[in-house]
């Protein structure tokens, strides 16, 4: 059950001076087996106790919002985050894997599938137009802990998408319930 990866470099340049650079990069590659996840790398960020017995590592700055429907909200001028809570007890959740709780947020239009990203979330992503005409993308993910399901969104503009996306995912899997 092995697999073998090539990775194939072209040095376009007259001179050859990709040469170098390609060396140094080629050391920082790391390939991921089935069942292997990106570890969530904390450093430079910061941990929000978010409020409804859960905390999680996001970017420096972020100012917890009151949104009705949501039980928590981080927010500042290039993301937001957005928590919804659902409690197993209350809305007969129990027995229901995380793959089945998601199935209630795809509608089959903008929210089309869940699947498990580099860093071990169920996740998504998809563009939403605001009430305001710009157009956004959401990074949703999916947790399970015992008593509660918690749907997570975080939004940014969606220009800005490629570069947070994966931001995004490491936040995520910093999600944890408080001791």
């Amino acid at each position: 059950n092995r697999s073998t990866v090539a990775l194939l470099f072209a040095d376009a340049t007259a001179d050859g001076s990709w040469a170098d650079e390609y060396a140094a990069a080629a050391g920082t590659i790391e390939l991921l087996v089935e069942g292997e996840y990106v570890p969530a790398d904390t450093t430079g960020l910061e941990l929000y106790d978010l409020g409804c017995g859960v905390s999680m590592y996001a970017a420096p700055g972020l100012e917890p919002l009151e949104i009705e429907g949501y039980a928590a909200v981080l927010a500042d001028e290039s993301c937001t985050i957005m928590v919804i809570q659902d409690s197993k007890e209350e809305y007969g959740l129990y027995g229901l894997t995380v793959e089945d709780y998601v199935s209630f947020y795809v509608d089959g239009e903008t929210i089309t599938g869940f699947e498990t990203d580099a860093c071990g979330n169920t996740a998504t992503g998809f563009l939403s137009q605001g009430d305001d005409g710009v157009t956004y993308f959401y990074y949703a993910v999916a947790k399970n802990t015992a008593d509660n399901f918690y749907f997570i969104q975080i939004a940014c503009d969606q220009n800005a998408a490629a570069a947070m996306a994966g931001e995004f995912a490491q936040w995520c899997a910093t999600f944890t319930e408080n001791s």
